[in-house]
């Protein structure tokens, strides 16, 4: 379409500009009809009340991809030698073309799709076996990560608004199925700003072999990176304007280009990193500026300036070890002698090293290889592990405690890194440590009495069961068994599991069975349990080296029948915290106060596998056999219990990247039918079968999870179930405590 522009020029002429537009699959392309050698010309679009620049060109072509869905609104400008020529009135295009797109490596899929101009939030869904797409995950954002995925789903994501509290669909949907690649003639980009960072991301551009990233520095492009994949990210981008550009490569032929797309950067990011009881500062540059104020909160709760510098980087001197810090940063100008700020600030927190000292332990594993082991409660990025001195490995990810290297009777030692502007800064490190170390597993005397029997169910879990158990074994609680449950495995796992009895039998036990079910492995194991205590951990998770001592310790001190941890969860773009309680730690506490708080969006995680039981409650109240047992059985037995401790320390490693199909996975792949019934049976279980104390609010929680379901599910059984516990619920006194959940139960609460 050609549109006539009006364009105001610097000396307030009017002079006219004839463009041609079109939009193919989300994508806006300009040809400027009337093109000026020298000229480079700036597409801006408008956001709230301002314009921002979204694309360059050099050229008479100027493009930008994923546009928002809705009314865009754009301005043309001008520049010759930097030198603003003209800027041109406004004109709208409208786009209703919503993508969905994903990139695909070996633990995650990255999806992203356009923005919906209007929507509060978007839905992503995964196609059951049934054909019926079932939510997974609500964001705010147009981008998410998901793990835990086969490969060949089918995923929707549906746009939504908030009216009343309810999200209402009206912006339609985009579905992409993985596994199926499309490969195209140009090269289209999508690019998400998070505080100082930019990702980008593109489709694969047919028979390319690699993507040449650019960024335009003092009117040149020059080179920042080349890649095989279709993703690209920069951290710590100066703030304001930066300008990037892809090319897809066959060797150094150029195939294709994008356009240059610009990155306005408008926060001040802040880090800190540890060394040698100092901490180090760190922040992305502001244009402009006479220098930078740092800043630290004092214990009257304010912030108390107390250097400036020149730099982007402060070495803070002299602190306390294990103190934690709160720090801030202003960039600054000098007028009339004084210090001027702007509304630029960024803030970070850290907490000091007790001590940089990791504490390293050594285990030998089956198949050939050593399991290193190793605690260290600070922050870190990464770890590079050394044998005899020399880097074995690079373990780009600073939530490790374990590595699966091959076997060796040489001396291991770790260091801890944080990554700064590219490089790698060394902050904490271990002593060596050898399979032949007294603390090796292998030998210790065996206890004379176990103050934990740790339970693993296992399935066909030859490829990571290894880890785990090795995980175990790492730990610092001395007086454990590692009782594991074979439930009718067709693969290595019996052999696997026999080896670790022959090489730890002090502390390791198998049991072989038929297949029933990990409810039934689990109870298996319960019954072969001689510790005072009972933990269950999944064959492909991992338990933190220090977690079970922390919870002994915590159950002793207060008395509790079961203790309840944090833990780390992958589920976006990095591991994160899950199940952070509003409990007072390592207290002993009515199951009340943390039963109410199960099947709500924050805490609504119910794993049988973060906890730690006292054995004879555990044993007099066995898991039920059925398909949600996790769902069954955590309510029912918490009921149980005279008295729960919460630690607020993360304990165990949840890992959605190892396994790409799990028992979860085939449950919600059924029929809604199917799937209603079993979720019905699992809360009638723990309702049925509950300590009678404890009943209005197991009725609460069977309520609760009810709605949850049926409102994902979107199946009227749900709510009739609510309907026929109306005598439960008029009265509730934990329903009439949660105002959010007392609106939603209302509409199906029959009066009396």
């Amino acid at each position: 379409m050609k549109i006539s522009l009006n364009c105001r020029t610097v000396s307030n002429e009017v002079q006219n500009i004839e463009i041609s537009t079109e939009v193919i699959k989300g994508s806006l392309e300009i040809d400027f009809l009337q093109h000026e050698d020298g000229m480079c010309y700036h597409l801006l679009k408008k956001n709230g009340t301002l314009y921002e620049q979204v694309s360059i060109t050099f050229d008479s072509q100027l493009k930008t991809d994923f546009l928002d869905v809705g009314q865009n609104i754009f301005i043309l400008r001008s520049y010759l030698d930097g030198n603003l020529i003209w800027e041109s009135n406004s004109f709208i295009v409208n786009n209703s073309t919503l993508e969905l797109l994903y990139h695909f490596d070996a633990n995650s899929v990255q999806l992203y799709w356009n923005k919906v101009i209007g929507a509060d939030g978007y839905m992503l869904y995964a196609k059951s076996q049934d054909d019926i797409f079932t939510s997974i995950k609500e964001v705010q954002t147009n981008e998410a990560v998901l793990y835990g995925l086969n490969g060949s789903e089918e995923l929707k994501v549906k746009p939504f608004k908030k009216e009343n509290g309810k999200r209402v669909y009206e912006f339609g949907f985009a579905t992409c199925k993985l596994g199926q690649k499309s490969y195209l003639e140009k090269l289209r980009l999508f690019s998400a700003i998070k505080k100082s960072s930019l990702s980008l991301y593109w489709e694969n551009v047919a028979n390319a072999d690699s993507y040449k990233i650019y960024r335009l520095t003092n009117g040149k492009y020059v080179l920042q990176d080349v890649v095989s994949e279709c993703y690209f990210t920069e951290n710590y981008l100066p703030v304001g304007f930066s300008y990037f550009k892809v090319e897809a490569c066959i060797g150094e032929e150029v195939i294709t280009s994008s356009q240059t797309i610009v990155c306005n950067i408008k926060e001040v990011e802040m880090f800190a990193v540890n060394v040698n009881y100092k901490v180090v500062l760190y922040w992305n540059k502001a244009p402009g500026v006479a220098g930078y104020r740092i800043f630290k909160r004092t214990q009257d709760g304010n912030f108390t300036g107390f250097v400036s510098t020149t730099e982007s980087k402060y070495t803070v001197e002299n602190v306390v070890p294990g103190e934690f810090c709160e720090f801030k940063v202003k960039p600054f100008i000098i007028e009339n002698g004084n210090r001027l700020y702007g509304d630029l600030e960024a803030k970070c927190a850290v907490q000091t090293y007790k001590t940089p000292k990791i504490d390293l332990v050594v285990n030998e594993a089956y198949g050939g290889e050593v399991a290193v082991s190793w605690i260290f409660n600070g922050d870190v990025d990464g770890y590079v592990l050394l044998k005899n001195g020399v880097e074995c490995l690079d373990i780009d990810d600073g939530l490790a405690h374990i590595a699966m290297v091959k076997y060796s009777a040489e001396k291991f030692k770790i260091r801890g890194y944080k990554n700064v502007f590219g490089a790698k800064v060394f902050t904490c490190e271990s002593d060596e440590a050898s399979v032949a170390d007294e603390n090796n597993r292998a030998n210790m005397e065996k206890p004379n009495d176990y103050k934990l029997s740790v339970v693993i169910p296992a399935y066909n879990a030859q490829k990571f069961i290894s880890r785990c158990i090795s995980s175990a074994l790492a730990s610092d609680l001395k007086e454990i068994e590692v009782i594991a449950v074979d439930d009718g495995s067709t693969d290595e796992t019996k052999d696997i599991l026999s080896w670790y009895e022959n090489m730890y039998p002090q502390f390791f036990k198998k049991i072989f069975k038929e297949n029933g079910g990990a409810a039934e492995a689990r109870n298996y194991g319960i019954a072969e349990s001689k510790g005072h205590y009972i933990a269950f951990i999944d064959s492909d998770d991992m338990i933190r080296p220090d977690a079970y001592s922390t919870m002994y310790d915590s159950l002793q001190k207060t008395g509790a029948d079961i203790a309840i941890g944090r833990l780390y969860k992958v589920d976006n773009d990095k591991y994160y915290v899950r199940h952070t309680l509003p409990l007072p730690a390592y207290k002993a506490i009515n199951p009340e106060e943390y039963l109410r708080l199960l099947f709500t969006q924050t805490y609504n995680n119910v794993a049988v596998w973060n906890k730690m039981y006292r054995t004879k409650l555990v044993q007099e109240h066995p898991i039920p056999l059925l398909s949600y047992e996790d769902v069954s059985w955590t309510p029912y037995i918490l009921s149980w219990a005279d008295s729960l401790c919460y630690v607020d320390k993360v304990c165990v490693e949840w890992d959605r990247k190892i396994r790409s199909f799990t028992l979860s996975n085939e449950l919600s792949s059924r029929s809604v039918e199917l799937k209603y019934q079993d979720r019905l049976k699992a809360v009638d279980f723990f309702y049925e079968n509950g300590n009678p104390q404890h009943k209005e609010v197991l009725a609460y929680l069977k309520a609760k999870r009810l709605y949850n379901q049926g409102e994902t599910a979107g199946y009227n059984g749900y709510f009739v179930s609510i309907t026929n516990m109306s005598d439960l619920l008029r009265e509730n006194r934990f329903l009439q405590a949660d105002e959010e959940y007392s609106n939603k139960l209302r509409p199906y609460v029959l009066d009396v």
